[in-house]
């Protein structure tokens, strides 16, 4: 059985909805292109986006200029547990083009800014996370050829911000 899985009415969905309005202004005005993933891929539940963006990596880089930048909204199902992410990758090699962390990250936060400055970014050696009220909200990634962030918008949901 999953759990987190719930039919949202009301105040919730308009709460839900304005979360991911907000986001997608942010990173439509940053010349970002929108990527529509399927629930299911090659037969299952997708549990990330990262394994779809890998497989298409290769082809998105021959139609598009690099860096390429998308954004995504997408329902996940990981352990026992359904959750909708908002997810952005950049795709150029983040080894020889350092900007490329600090301009997702620059992102990330924009979003968050939105609902003022409560929270707390943590960074590590290759990786970083967003904290509201002591809930990790967004998490990010940097990979040779790419970095990735999604906010969980169902956690988010749950803080009073």
């Amino acid at each position: 059985m999953l759990t987190g899985t719930r039919v949202l009415i009301g105040d919730e969905a308009s709460v839900y909805n304005g979360f991911i309005s907000v986001f997608t202004q942010v990173l439509l005005k940053h010349n970002f292109l929108e990527l529509v993933i399927p629930s299911i891929w090659k037969g299952e539940l997708i549990t990330g986006v990262c394994p779809i963006i890998q497989e298409m990596h290769k082809e998105w880089v021959l139609l598009h200029p690099r860096p390429v930048k998308l954004f995504y909204v997408a329902r996940t199902f990981k352990s026992g547990r359904e959750s909708t992410k908002f997810g952005v990758t950049i795709l150029g090699s983040t080894l020889t083009s350092p900007y490329l962390t600090d301009m997702s990250i620059d992102l990330m936060l924009e979003c968050f800014d939105r609902y003022g400055n409560d929270y707390v970014l943590k960074e590590y050696e290759d990786s970083f996370q967003v904290e509201f009220s002591g809930a990790i909200v967004g998490s990010g990634r940097k990979y040779a050829d790419r970095i990735s962030w999604y906010i969980d918008i169902e956690r988010l949901m749950l803080i009073d911000i």
